[in-house]
């Protein structure tokens, strides 16, 4: 089934694409969700025999194209900024979704059985076309169309760098893990509870813990480990858990071993990697990033989720590894790790030394970042920018803060306007204009009576802070 959804899922976001390039986000949610819903009528009362395999493919595509759909008109709906600060919102909406379906399954499947389920999934299918309707006013432009320098971009060859071939790597190895461990989990799930409603219920007990764990991990836990370690621990956290779980279920070949393995990928992916990952994106023009990450993203991950599937149906089907045995390819998993935490060392140095050269380069944007600057990395080279000898790069590092806290830098702020040059310290006031707490007043003030060429603005910030008082002088400007 991995080899067939691999294959069916290329063809089929290729067709989309070309077919939906250029049309309306909310009139494909409504068109496409009447489709899954009428489709998936057809397959509660056929779902038997030959159907069923084909049922499994259908519903990866609905999955992916409403994922796709989502994040498309999501980028309609808000600007850079207000993703910054919504997006980490929706994220953790998943996991309360996953935490109430978990909870939700159980009496439900009491009450009207499992195989009334997919009516469920037509209900919220149909929300989610009202929604679409509901959102539909609050567009802020087209997303879809593309601009010359788009194109220009699409026609140039990718170029793999070393720093992208180790991004490339990650992402393979996650998703041919992941494949392996999902194969062992649900072989150990179906063996242990061997009839329907039992399976059903024990996905859902599973699900609705994953789905805190992982809200737990996005809110307290993700932040504090980027800022605290930096990148490398956030890259170590995933294949890690994973190793010690594929060594536990190679040891021991029971359910709890493999659900541990199971339940750290679906954690961490989520809420540490996923992070992680976006950050790596960072030093990446936003040209590059258009052009290499669905490649990345899509045709690679898939293509390695593919080749897994084939792995393991060739050794399975020629009995090298019997489904008693499957505790075997623990083995895979933990060579595949291996590999892994070889290129997560890799990556450390390649992002470090992309940043410096995105910042020297001028080609970062934390503007269009979806989410929240919490990496290490990040903090100590703008704070070795700001330290630069060259004035544009600390102007430069100082016009990248205006979107982020600017606390971690607040004492570098402050040297910089007592000893920078007049335009770093023009930059340096209008950056902390309204934040005492970054740039003091006894710091306004101490410029006012120097009577510099930059004491009219520093009067003007006085004014707007209301310090009046402090300010012994200032009647004389007035």
């Amino acid at each position: 089934m991995y080899i067939l959804i691999a294959i069916v899922m290329a063809g089929v976001i290729t067709v989309y694409k070309k077919l939906t390039s250029s049309q309306d986000q909310v009139t494909l949610i409504t068109i496409s969700g009447l489709l899954f819903s009428v489709s998936l009528l057809f397959f509660q009362s056929n779902l038997s025999g030959w159907m069923i395999p084909v049922f499994y493919v259908w519903m990866e595509i609905i999955t992916v194209l409403s994922i796709l759909q989502f994040w498309l008109l999501a980028g309609e709906v808000f600007n850079p900024r207000q993703a910054k600060r919504i997006f980490s919102l929706v994220i953790a909406g998943g996991s309360f979704a996953g935490m109430g379906t978990g909870y939700g399954i159980k009496p439900f499947v009491a009450v009207y059985g499992s195989e009334n389920l997919l009516y469920m999934t037509i209900f919220f299918i149909g929300l989610s076309v009202v929604m679409g309707q509901l959102v539909r006013p609050f567009r802020i432009g087209r997303q879809g169309e593309m601009d010359q320098s788009d194109m220009l971009v699409n026609k140039q060859k990718i170029k793999f760098d070393p720093y992208l071939k180790a991004i490339a790597l990650m992402v393979a190895c996650s998703a041919f893990i992941s494949k392996i461990v999902d194969y062992q989990f649900k072989i150990m799930a179906a063996t242990a509870f061997p009839t329907q409603d039992e399976l059903v219920n024990f996905f859902g007990t599973y699900y609705m813990s994953t789905g805190a764990a992982t809200l737990i991990m996005q809110i307290f836990v993700t932040g504090f480990i980027l800022t605290r370690f930096g990148i490398l621990a956030g890259l170590l956290v995933l294949p890690l858990t994973l190793a010690v779980g594929s060594a536990g279920f190679f040891m021991a070949g029971t359910l709890l071993a493999v659900f541990i393995a199971k339940f750290s990928d679906q954690v961490f992916k989520f809420s540490i990697n996923n992070a992680v990952q976006e950050i790596l994106w960072l030093p990446f023009s936003p040209q590059k990033r258009r052009q290499s990450k669905p490649i990345i993203d899509g045709t690679i991950r898939s293509g390695l989720e593919g080749l897994a599937g084939l792995m393991i149906f060739a050794l399975v089907s020629l009995k090298l590894i019997p489904e008693s045995k499957i505790y075997l390819l623990s083995l895979i998993v933990i060579l595949g790790v291996a590999l892994w935490l070889w290129n997560c060392f890799r990556l450390k140095d390649g992002y470090v030394n992309s940043l410096m050269a995105s910042i020297e380069n001028r080609q970062l944007n934390l503007d269009h970042v979806e989410f929240d600057i919490n990496d290490a990395h990040i903090v100590n080279t703008l704070e070795q920018t700001l330290n630069d000898k060259s004035e544009f790069k600390q102007l430069f590092a100082l016009d990248l803060l205006w979107t982020l806290p600017l606390e971690p830098w607040k004492h570098t702020i402050r040297t910089l306007f007592s000893t920078g040059s007049l335009a770093v310290k023009r930059g340096v006031l209008e950056l902390a204009w309204r934040q005492p707490d970054i740039l003091p007043d006894q710091l306004i003030i101490e410029n006012i009576h120097s009577n510099d060429e930059l004491t009219p603005f520093t009067i003007s910030c006085a004014g707007d802070r209301c310090i009046y008082k402090q300010v012994g002088i200032l009647p004389q400007y007035l």
